[in-house]
């Protein structure tokens, strides 16, 4: 019974990116952190109830001690660790530990990040949990532009960037403003609409029944127009740089789909070209997602992104070792301030808390041990889903072709992820998918782990 609470607790949580609380201050924040730790609280609790009560003797042990072998883990672990510390010896380790309601990160956050993820290694121990997660993951997602749609609606209590609109429910989703659904900021519905079409592609090709194909099929192309709608340069550029090395991956390991996947490759760079062509019609026209052709290195959020960085190097040198610590960023803008920021005759953002890369934040917040350990985490992600998991996959799927596609979207995913968060940083929304795709890459690598229907 524990161990079935502790893993609905783990399945609920993948709900949070739905909970608004319009009542706080930062109504897109608060809610859906202190959600998703009580459901990781519970799961956790659960479990040790479980351990305690129900599980056979020298199981729990059993079970770790086959996961703390996983290399996936092992990074995970060491990316968790250096936070820890950063957090521990901040500039300011209350802000660092705890965060604000704005942000809502942390060290206190990532302990559960941490500790969900190693519960979900641990209990989740056939495709059925996982696909279980992947299911609740898409209707998470669903809910999300569900959401969005009701706020554009102008239904009471859902609140979005249409209030006092009078355009038709249709003119506001497809105008210029960006869909930002219940989370409040549009640059991360795109990074974590591209893991949910990552998780419907998986179902697509596990389902063998024909309308249940049909019906990932569509959630992949409504994920797919709302991506569009977000409007998020930086995670356009990931997805379609995931897209590439996908295919690429696939004309090189297989022959049999060589051809279509060449094919798929040059179709779409001409039909990109083609839009390239009408870019300023486009624009002009304001038709929706037409601002993801006008990219400019010389734009203004760019610049401002650039002068960012620089303070955020700055910072860096200062504190080489462990950096000022998470959500400390805000003092290492302030004492490097970049004066190209103010400028006295247009608007300009005179204040950051991030350095909107990943890169960049983790270099000065949690130094040179972070940022090795962060990328280390990625790059070991990665490397088991090329090498690692094509035994289990080979379980799952049986032809080749298949696992080759297999891996191809996991790779992706994370391409598109790594890419895209060049020019962004790391949320709730973000986290849970960059963990959870961790965990699941950790059981399908992880030796002499059940991939049957049978829970044990």
């Amino acid at each position: 019974m524990f161990k079935n609470i502790a893993i609905t607790a783990l399945y609920v949580s993948l709900v949070s990116v739905v909970i608004v609380a319009t009542s706080t201050f930062f109504p897109f924040i608060g809610g859906k952190y202190y959600f998703f730790r009580i459901a990781t609280d519970i799961a956790l609790a659960a479990t040790v109830l479980w351990w305690a009560f129900e599980a056979p003797v020298g199981e729990l042990k059993k079970r770790m001690s086959a996961v703390i072998k996983n290399p996936v883990w092992i990074t995970v672990t060491a990316f968790v660790g250096a936070f820890i510390i950063s957090a521990l010896l901040a500039d300011n380790p209350h802000g660092a530990w705890w965060s604000n309601f704005e942000r809502g990160e942390g060290g206190f956050q990532m302990m559960h990040y941490y500790i969900w993820f190693v519960l979900m290694v641990m209990l989740f121990d056939t495709m059925r949990h996982w696909r279980i997660a992947f299911m609740v993951s898409i209707g998470a997602a669903v809910g999300m532009i569900g959401y969005g749609v009701l706020a554009a609606a102008g239904q009471p209590g859902f609140i979005g960037p249409y209030a006092g609109s009078q355009n038709s429910l249709w003119k506001d989703i497809f105008s210029p403003n960006r869909f930002q659904g219940s989370l409040g900021n549009p640059a991360y519905v795109a990074p974590y609409l591209m893991f949910a079409m990552a998780y419907a592609g998986w179902l697509l090709m596990e389902e063998k029944n024909k309308w249940g194909r049909v019906g990932y099929g569509i959630l992949v192309a409504l994920f797919f127009t709302f991506f569009i709608l977000a409007q998020t340069k930086g995670a356009f550029v990931g997805f379609g740089a995931g897209i590439v090395v996908g295919l690429l991956y696939l004309a090189v390991t297989n022959q049999k789909i060589k051809r279509i996947a060449i094919a798929v490759l040059i179709v779409s760079v001409l039909i990109y070209a083609g839009l390239l062509t009408m870019r300023k019609t486009l624009i002009e026209n304001n038709v929706p997602g037409a601002r993801l052709l006008d990219i400019n290195f010389g734009a203004d959020t760019l610049q401002t992104r650039t002068w960012t960085w620089q303070s955020a190097w700055e910072g860096f040198k200062e504190r080489p070792i462990f950096g000022w610590g998470p959500e400390n960023f805000s003092t290492v803008f302030d004492k490097h301030f970049n004066k190209n920021h103010f400028d006295p005759n247009r608007s300009t953002e005179t204040w950051f808390d991030r350095a909107h890369s990943v890169i960049f934040d983790y270099l000065a917040e949690t130094g040179i041990v972070g940022l090795i350990a962060y990328m280390s985490m990625v790059v070991v992600i990665v490397k088991s889903i090329l090498v690692d998991v094509k035994e289990k996959l080979h379980t799952a799927f049986k032809q080749d072709s298949t696992v080759k596609i297999a891996q191809a979207l996991l790779v992706s995913a994370m391409v598109a992820y790594i890419v895209q968060a060049l020019a962004l940083f790391d949320v709730l929304p973000i986290y849970i998918n960059v963990f959870l795709m961790a965990a699941f890459v950790a059981y399908l690598s992880q030796k002499g782990r059940v991939i049957t229907e049978k829970t044990q």
